[in-house]
């Protein structure tokens, strides 16, 4: 965990903090919060929320009231991927081949068991 915090605090240029399909609240408040404490730890890096296929209609309030661009399916041209909540690659259709190209840092942060769909691409996993 400390090597996570550090590469984070030391990074600087752009980054998509990726939810899955449907983003639930559970997933969206965790990327805005994750959001809002990164551009207070690092003001270097630059992130937006990006989701693979759509928000559900919660999420899409909370991220209103939050006044967030939050996009769908969202182009992933960034230094880091940050992957939340998000156990399968299967759960980033449409976005799971671009996933799987992504050249920068993929660092992972979830509650459920992360399957190797996505572990093997991940430089770190929390």
């Amino acid at each position: 965990m400390e090597e996570f915090a550090e590469f984070l605090l030391n990074s600087s240029g752009k980054g998509v903090i990726l939810c899955h399909q449907n983003a639930d609240l559970d997933c969206a408040c965790s990327a805005v919060a994750l959001m809002q404490g990164l551009r207070k730890l690092n003001p270097n890096l630059e992130f937006e929320i990006g989701t693979a296929e759509c928000y559900s209609k919660a999420s899409k309030k909370v991220l209103e009231a939050f006044k967030i661009d939050a996009f769908v399916d969202p182009k992933l041209d960034s230094e880091i991927l940050l992957i939340l909540d998000t156990s399968s690659i299967k759960l980033l259709h449409p976005l799971g081949d671009d996933v799987q190209r992504f050249k920068g840092n993929i660092l992972l942060i979830d509650h459920h068991r992360t399957d190797e769909s996505l572990t093997r691409l991940a430089s770190a996993a929390l």
